[in-house]
């Protein structure tokens, strides 16, 4: 027996190697009283942590496929970089030591600034190996001037939500916090309109002594906004502009931002003033108007009604009527608005030596029985045109008025005759003239029968339609041989016959009113001289 087999044999020798074995393998295992500790400490270690926290996306726009106005008409072909605008994605990537793997939907918070309410929470978007991306989109009103910050340990878990290794170790969360990122910056206010108005009439062009606009005047729009705008070079917007119900459309040429343009047309008219009605700014369906960092306007605005000082008027005088004088001396053609000379033939006659009443003489042809009458004078007065004849018209004689402008394609000259805008007479050749030369004319100093006593009562009047209704109880009185209805404008002087009715007519209707117009009338009861008494007047405004 060796010593070894001795030693095994010795039963306090068993116990003892026994017991060292038993002891060695613990300290081997772990098993024991230091044994959870350690194991505990060894998961710890190989836990996923955060190495670092960075903003990945980009605040470069895309630079425009074509110009866009901006600022006192300079074109530029890129947006102002550095902003996040409505709509727009912030990624933030979470990078670990290890791979993870994200389950549920945590959160990563981001401040817009200071405090509570500044607080947006980024949504769990992809993992790529141990990077995971959060994403936020930018909401209207937010904002950010100073940059983007990241609070420190800011992700979020949901009760189901985990960030793990492969093992099932949970991640450690905790990072520090990331100051503000300056070239991440957010602008999610849209510019609003601040001002729209129809500018004061010395802003218009040419500039005029008076504040109304004639054909080729131009009117301006102005609409502010908060902050600077771009729009569309080829398809700007424009402002809708109120004609006395009629729309015309102010654009936006680029030639000064904010401001949109109206060159009054041949044939505008507005008696009231332009106005601005609200909401009258438009963008067409391939434009826009954004701002610097791409977000849409808003372009609602409320109306505006300047008033009289922006009335309009590029419509020519119209012909009304022409009529003879009693003797047939003269004729007078009436037009429906007051007449103008223009400043060129004013200039016209002082390097001719002429009068205007000599162009007017010319350009007024009168025709009697279909031959040219001579004239020898001419007067402009208000609404008419008198032309003094050499030989008097005869009574039953057919008599017609034409006008020739020689001037015409003379834009320096533009016409002979005009109104107060300088919009000039068209030609018109061949209108009838109402002859009131009576069978026997009287001499001026001739002495008129006796009036009749009695004259028309009860004169009344209604209008529809821009008609005047006039009804009245005729005179008892048999002297007289008719019933001349007579009317003038309220405020102007001079009546105008505009019938003579059979003595026993008791009813007119007077087509030839100006709609909106105040007229007196009166209904006279006349003998073969002209003469006799008259109704009281009533007066009407037609509509």
């Amino acid at each position: 027996m060796n010593a070894l087999q001795h030693i095994r044999n010795a039963p306090l020798l068993r116990v003892f190697l026994l017991l060292a074995i038993a002891l060695g393998v613990a300290g081997i295992t772990g098993v024991g009283a230091g044994g959870p500790i350690e194991a505990q400490e060894q998961d710890s270690a190989s836990a996923p942590s955060i190495t670092t926290v960075e903003i990945v996306s980009s605040t470069e726009q895309t630079k425009l496929d074509h110009f866009y106005c901006y600022k006192n008409g300079f074109r530029f072909n890129e947006w102002e970089s550095g902003y996040y605008a409505i709509g727009d994605t912030i990624q933030v990537a979470v990078t670990f030591n290890n791979p993870v793997v994200v389950s549920g939907s945590p959160t990563l918070a981001i401040a817009f600034g200071p405090g509570p309410s500044a607080i947006r929470n980024a949504q769990y978007q992809s993992t790529d190996g141990n990077q995971v991306i959060f994403a936020y989109t930018v909401q209207e009103n937010d904002e950010d001037e100073d940059g983007i910050q990241i609070p420190s340990g800011t992700i979020s878990l949901g009760e189901d939500d985990f960030i793990q290794n492969d093992d099932g170790v949970d991640a450690t969360l905790s990072h520090p916090a990331l100051s503000a990122q300056t070239e991440h910056k957010v602008d999610g206010v849209r510019p609003t309109v601040k001002e729209a108005r129809v500018m004061a009439s010395t802003q218009s062009y040419p500039f005029e002594p008076h504040t109304l606009y004639a054909k080729g005047d131009m009117i301006l729009v102005k609409i502010k906004f908060s902050e600077p705008v771009a729009h569309h070079d080829d398809h700007p917007p424009q402002v809708a502009l109120n004609f006395d119900g009629d729309e015309k459309m102010a654009t936006n040429g680029c030639s000064q931002t904010g401001y949109y343009d109206y060159v009054v047309q041949e044939g505008d008219f507005d008696q009231n003033g332009v106005s601005l009605p609200q909401d009258a700014l438009t963008i067409p369906s391939e434009g826009y108007i954004k701002d610097m960092v791409g977000n849409d306007a808003v372009i609602t605005h409320k109306a505006q009604t300047p008033g009289s000082q922006f009335k309009v008027d590029a419509r020519d005088p119209a012909f009304k009527r022409a009529r003879t004088n009693a003797d047939g001396s003269k004729v007078v053609v009436v037009f429906d608005e007051n007449l103008w000379v223009t400043k060129g033939l004013r200039y016209k006659k002082n390097v001719e030596g002429k009068k205007i009443a000599d162009y007017i003489q010319e350009a007024m042809v009168i025709e009697v029985d279909g031959e040219r009458a001579v004239a020898t004078g001419a007067s402009q007065s208000k609404t008419n045109v008198s032309i003094v004849l050499q030989e008097p018209i005869q009574a039953g004689q057919r008599v017609q008025v034409s006008y020739v402008n020689k001037f015409k394609d003379d834009p320096r000259i533009i016409g002979i005759i005009a109104d107060y805008y300088e919009n000039p007479l068209r030609e018109f050749s061949g209108y009838d003239v109402s002859n009131n030369v009576t069978q026997e004319p009287r001499s001026p100093k001739q002495k008129p029968q006796s009036d009749p006593t009695d004259k028309p009562t009860n004169l009344a009047a209604t209008t529809a339609n821009g008609q005047v209704n006039l009804s009245w109880t005729p005179s008892n009185d048999e002297s007289y041989t008719g019933q001349q209805v007579r009317r003038r404008i309220v405020g102007k002087p001079g009546w105008v016959v505009l019938s003579t009715l059979e003595v026993d007519q008791t009813q007119y209707v007077d087509t030839t009113g100006v709609v909106d117009t105040k007229y007196i009338y009166r209904v006279k009861a006349v003998n073969d001289a002209g003469q006799g008494k008259q109704s009281k007047p009533v007066t009407i405004q037609v509509e």
